[in-house]
């Protein structure tokens, strides 16, 4: 160790905190490259350029800065340095303005433009609150292209890369191994997200800087779990089963023959396996179809960004700098990953969601809120139709009746905000309140239950005048173009809809009934004529009534 070197003793790995102290976060940094960073701070700093004498055309928005209608001759001659900046009117077209920068010995010229609404001057894409600021940023995209032209190369070919080393990656790498590892408390009522984080917190010392992981998905809960249609063929090995006359297919008039009583395999098994004790693992092909959730492709939602923080400066794809002084680069408004817009560009489809960034649970994409909340069924759906069938399966005029509008939007909000709400009988004792969250959900939907791609397949599949059969393998075969979590919603949705038309005669909703009032909220017409619309809308309503009558035969795989 070298006299008065107090760092020489300190292992590198702990020296991030006294750099901290010292007031030096980059060095806390070691995996990011600084050298944009250091390029930046070198780059000309704006000096204004301005005229001291009176313009009575002066614009409002602009100051001493605008030197009037002078020539590109004359703006050379005030522009003496890097970083001098003035603002002219064309001789050619008056009331339009050019912004004269120096640098590298030349002056560039650029037209300025300003925007009343927003009282910010802009160039191209960014706009600033005022010239200063602009300049500035030009002058650092100018010296950044400058001094490091083969990174900017690098960008636009790809060869600069370490996204398998990012954090995102390490981060999306445990969280996956975390959620198929994660544990989870005992229970026969669904948890909330956010339940479920703190009794996961309580079992786990792991550290994480997201939302811990809710629990595993569960099969709807069935207050009727003898009358539970499909359940009983595939555990009796039965492939097909015997179809009704043709009417049936579209009728529920006809009614379902009562399946054989079978006993529920368990959703879960136990594992005492884990690190952290006793844990509960989905099993058989429930776990397969939470994998084929987890593994589904989704790509980020990025948008344009301002990073004020000098720790969110750095792209997560190069590892570089993200140079600029407003809207340096993107960031994934559902997993918050950062990145330059070129880099972004290269991304695969991989976004891990989480709530943290998400913050709501009505009106999110499926496959995003189901990867975000680590369940294979939208947990709102879950819970509404758990209490629904806990106490409103007889009630009369089930889903047909409305709910009182504050209320419905009393738990909406309590679920964007929280996470959970109280909807059972004490909370709110009018049930037709939780049958109009559940709708208000479906229709919330930014892409519908039954996906624009799926949805004439299935509408051709109930106009073909083909054998019972093959209309059954048409709808079979339309519905598993599905992406794997609306299916999973739908064929959960549609089971608890099935059970309701079994009691038809005390709740007077048969599958006719509720196909009606489900077909408008889970099927969406990629076209929108107005004029075709009662036509199709009865076409929607015979699809939705034959997946709800035939459900045992089109979902059970």
């Amino acid at each position: 160790m070298q006299p008065g070197d107090p760092l020489a003793a300190i292992q590198q790995w702990k020296r991030d905190i006294y750099y901290i102290q010292l007031g030096d976060p980059l060095a806390a940094i070691q995996q990011w490259k600084r050298d944009i960073y250091y390029i930046q701070l070198q780059a000309p700093k704006p000096k204004k350029i301005e005229c001291h004498i009176d313009i009575p055309s002066r614009p409002i928005f602009y100051g001493k800065e605008f030197h009037g209608e002078i020539s590109r001759h004359e703006a050379d001659e005030l522009l003496l340095s890097d970083g001098c900046y003035l603002v002219r009117e064309s001789q050619r077209n008056p009331g339009c303005y050019t912004l004269a920068i120096r640098f590298e010995n030349a002056t560039k010229n650029y037209k300025l433009y300003y925007d009343v609404n927003l009282q910010q001057h802009y160039v191209g894409d960014k706009y600033f609150d005022n010239l200063d600021d602009l300049v500035a940023d030009g002058l650092i995209c100018f010296y950044v292209h400058l001094k490091a032209p083969g990174y900017i190369a690098s960008m636009n070919t790809g060869d600069e890369s370490h996204y398998d080393e990012s954090p995102y990656m390490r981060y999306r790498n445990d969280m996956m191994t975390r959620r198929t590892n994660r544990p989870t408390l005992v229970g026969t009522r669904s948890q909330s997200p956010a339940a479920q984080a703190s009794a996961s917190s309580q079992l786990s010392h792991q550290s994480t800087f997201h939302q811990s992981p809710p629990s595993l998905p569960t099969q709807p809960p069935h207050r009727l779990s003898s009358q539970l249609p499909g359940r009983n063929l595939a555990t009796a090995g039965i492939a097909t089963p015997v179809l009704p006359p043709r009417s049936s297919v579209f009728n529920s008039s006809v009614g379902v023959p009562p399946p054989t009583p079978t006993t529920e395999p368990p959703a879960r098994r136990l594992s005492s396996d884990g690190p952290d004790g006793p844990r509960f693992i989905p099993s058989g092909k429930q776990a397969g179809d939470w994998m084929d959730i987890m593994q589904q492709e989704k790509t980020h939602n990025f948008k344009t960004t301002t990073f004020k923080s000098l720790a969110n400066c750095w792209c997560e794809f190069c590892f570089h700098f993200m140079w600029g002084l407003i809207q340096q680069g993107v960031e994934c408004q559902d997993c918050g990953f950062r990145a330059h817009k070129k880099c972004s560009e290269k991304l695969p489809n991989d976004c891990m969601p989480t709530m943290k960034k998400l913050k709501r649970m009505f009106g999110l994409d499926l496959t995003t809120l189901l990867k975000a909340t680590n369940k294979s069924i939208p947990y709102v759906v879950e819970k509404c139709i758990e209490e629904i069938e806990n106490r409103g399966m007889h009630y009369e005029g089930l889903y047909r009746v409305a709910g009182f509008h504050d209320h419905i939007e009393e738990i909406r909000k309590a679920f964007d905000l929280d996470g959970d709400a109280d909807i059972t009988e004490h909370g709110y004792e009018d049930i037709a309140t939780i049958t109009s969250v559940l709708k208000l959900f479906f229709r919330q939907l930014p892409v519908p239950l039954i996906t624009f791609e799926v949805y004439p397949k299935l509408t051709a599949a109930v106009t073909n005048e083909s054998l019972i059969r093959d209309v059954l393998v048409e709808l079979k075969s339309a519905l598993i173009l599905l992406p794997t979590s609306h299916f999973q919603t739908l064929k959960y949705l549609i089971c608890h809809l099935n059970r309701v038309s079994q009691l038809q005669n005390q709740n007077m909703m048969s599958a006719e009934n509720l196909s009606i009032i489900f077909a408008p909220t889970i099927l969406q017409s990629p076209q929108s004529d107005p004029i075709s619309a009662m036509t199709i809308g009865k076409v929607e309503a015979r699809a939705i009534e034959a997946l709800i009558v035939n459900y045992s035969f089109i979902f059970e795989r």
